[in-house]
């Protein structure tokens, strides 16, 4: 990952992220780009007067980040729409990453979830980590999740995961989700509806289980590696649920998880499963859009160990 955009508004609820960037940098040996977007307003001379203030700003910041030398650090102060105009600098280059608080302007400004975040990771071609708090709670990541579908679109969060687990030395988690739909006195898979007892809907329930834990081996099988330790899971239920029921469990630093899944019939797509663990505060939430399948982090994403399995 070449560069790491970080979004501020000078507010002390959007710097939360910069923490976080700079972790990520360092170990991705990647670059920070401090970035604050000046929204041209009707009175004229005001948007160079604030400008100004967000340039003198964002370089004291730079200054204090930059004091050891580890990243580099550059700094953009951008006239226009604010997300508009932090996709487009997204979009300068592929092997970007933003990494941005969920909230600004003291919880109710322009950072705030459901407003420039929810239109970034909407709409962004690159990767957007969403952080709520500290990345790491110790000196290193330790774990990272990343939930998986069976679809191809849900797995091009893996190369991302993996890449960074690599660098972190973290062990990377897999977990899946298996559903078995129920509405008593009928189950079925794959919306099917069959009258069935307890001892059929426990067979059906032991059939989508025995399924995901085929998928994961082989998913770990291609993954595998001498540098890096996999483990999994497969999970029984509402996949948001289980997936932050996961990362609870497992203690994980980060989530990883594509914007999509299922196919790109958006089962996974933002406002469902991938909103629901945005919002719930289990883990800094790494949002992957299909189209950067990897790209970037060729480099760590190409070698494992052998895969620790738990069902």
């Amino acid at each position: 990952m070449d560069r790491i955009i970080v979004p501020l508004d000078g507010s002390p609820l959007a710097e939360q992220a910069l923490e976080t960037a700079r972790y990520l940098a360092q170990t991705l040996q990647g670059s920070l780009v401090l970035a604050h977007v000046v929204e041209s307003p009707p009175v004229p001379g005001v948007a160079e007067a604030d400008r100004e203030d967000a340039e003198r700003y964002l370089a004291a910041v730079a200054q204090a980040i930059a004091a050891d030398g580890a990243v580099p650090v550059a700094t953009r102060v951008l006239l226009g729409p604010v997300a508009e105009t932090l996709l487009a600098l997204a979009r300068e280059e592929p092997r970007t990453m933003i990494v941005m608080s969920s909230h600004g302007r003291s919880g109710v400004g322009r950072l705030l979830f459901g407003s420039v975040s929810d239109r970034v990771i909407r709409d962004a071609t690159v990767p957007v980590l969403i952080v709520r708090a500290p990345l790491i709670s110790g000196d290193r990541m330790r774990h990272v999740l990343v939930p998986l579908d069976g679809s191809p679109l849900s797995e091009a969060a893996l190369p991302l995961g993996l890449a960074i687990a690599r660098a972190t030395g973290a062990t990377l988690g897999l977990v899946r989700v298996a559903e078995v739909y129920s509405m008593a006195p009928f189950a079925g898979l794959g919306g099917s509806m069959t009258p069935v007892d307890g001892d059929l809907f426990w067979e059906l329930t032991e059939q989508v289980r025995d399924e995901a834990r085929a998928y994961l081996d082989a998913v770990v099988e291609e993954h595998r590696a001498p540098d890096v330790r996999i483990v999994w899971e497969v999970r029984v239920g509402r996949p948001a649920e289980e997936i932050i029921r996961a990362a609870q469990t497992t203690g994980a630093d980060l989530i990883v998880m594509s914007t999509h899944g299922r196919g790109g019939l958006q089962r996974w797509a933002f406002g469902s499963v991938t909103d629901e663990v945005l919002r719930s505060r289990a883990a800094p939430v790494l949002v992957v859009p299909p189209g950067v399948r990897g790209e970037g982090v060729s480099e760590w994403a190409r070698a494992g160990t052998a895969p620790v399995g738990t069902a």
